[in-house]
């Protein structure tokens, strides 16, 4: 990959993560707790004690590992079916 002049080679895999939209599923009440999405939780200043993450994207896994790391509780929930 070249980046201005400087050309970058990888090692062993490359991986390409071309955006997504954050959603918030259709469940009574969820909009009223006031969801964060992928914005709100790559910018948060403080861990919560707990969190539950919805789906099971690159994001969602990212987000789950990251805030497990720092210390929080955390339940993971995804609907996707894998093969």
């Amino acid at each position: 990959m070249s980046v201005g002049d400087q050309r970058y080679a990888a090692r062993s895999a490359v991986i390409v993560a071309v955006g997504s939209t954050a959603a918030i599923p259709p469940i009574e009440g969820l909009s009223d707790a006031r969801p964060w999405t992928s914005h709100e939780v790559t910018t948060a200043r403080e861990s919560p004690a707990g969190l539950i993450v919805l789906g099971g994207v690159v994001v969602g896994v990212e987000m789950a590992e990251a805030y497990s790391e720092l210390g929080a509780s955390v339940w993971h929930s995804s609907s996707q079916n894998r093969q």
